[in-house]
């Protein structure tokens, strides 16, 4: 099951995804007393981070559970001046020892993974995370848009290249992305004038 808290352009979507009784939060940015009402009678595993951009982590600190994120933004995690913390509310990350993940890497939730997929661009750790026939695409691919790649750690290349490697995915994959709507691949190759090599 996947629960999605609608986010907008200054806080991030944030998604609940339960196994059985098992879950796991992919950007927590707001909603805390909405995802407490779903986490009723489970277990929150842990915390996966698309990127360490503040709008898609600002209520990490409410949760005692491990937290997940590509050793690339490990460090930005820890710096307001480019994650854009100074910019929003004050929170607590010094009790925060952030799980490095890498390429490839699989997260068990009950009897499935995630995957991890690096897809620098929007920052050069930013992942993309594949559970099922979903993506959560972080700040890299929006419906009908993709993510800025002007920020600190930014690339235009690297960010070029990972919508591709997205993109080739299944059609009929969808995608669940930090911001705006949920959308497909189908769809995106379409909006993204996406020719499959």
């Amino acid at each position: 099951m996947i629960y999605t808290f609608k986010g907008h352009q200054n806080l991030s979507n944030t998604y609940l995804i339960c196994r059985y009784d098992e879950c796991f939060l992919i950007d927590p940015s707001h909603a805390y007393e909405e995802i407490m009402q779903k986490l009723a009678g489970k277990k929150l595993l842990g915390i996966i981070l698309t990127h360490a951009h503040a709008d898609h982590f600002l209520i990490i600190d409410q949760f005692n559970v491990a937290v997940y994120i590509h050793t690339l933004d490990y460090d930005l995690l820890f710096m307001p001046r480019y994650n854009g913390l100074n910019n929003q509310q004050p929170i607590n990350l010094s009790q925060i020892i952030p799980q490095r993940l890498n390429n490839n890497d699989k997260i068990k939730i009950a009897d499935q993974f995630f995957k991890i997929i690096h897809t620098p661009g929007h920052t050069k750790g930013s992942i993309c995370i594949e559970y099922g026939n979903a993506i959560f695409t972080g700040d890299l691919i929006f419906k009908n848009g993709v993510g800025r790649s002007d920020l600190y750690s930014g690339s235009t290349l690297a960010l070029n290249k990972s919508i591709k490697l997205i993109l080739s995915h299944s059609a009929n994959i969808k995608l669940y992305p930090g911001h705006d709507d949920i959308t497909t691949i189908k769809e995106e190759r379409k909006n993204l004038n996406y020719k499959k090599q």
